[in-house]
């Protein structure tokens, strides 16, 4: 039986890591995410100030500098 995964709604993915960001930005909007980028700390708080929809759920890294 194959089972078809979709998602939806709007995440904040906030990464130092380059590469691993945009792994994991693009394998959430296969499934149909709608996906916001932050480098850091500073740049995911002015991305929550400045979006205008809702943010659904916020993944960020455990240990980033700043």
């Amino acid at each position: 039986m194959s089972v078809e995964l979709t998602g939806k709604g709007t995440i904040l993915l906030v990464e130092d890591e380059e590469m691993v960001r945009e792994l994991a930005a693009e394998s959430l909007q296969r499934y149909g995410y709608t996906i916001l980028e932050a480098p850091n700390a500073d740049k995911a708080l002015s991305i929550c100030e400045g979006h205008k929809g809702t943010i659904d759920l916020l993944i960020t890294d455990v240990v980033m500098p700043g």
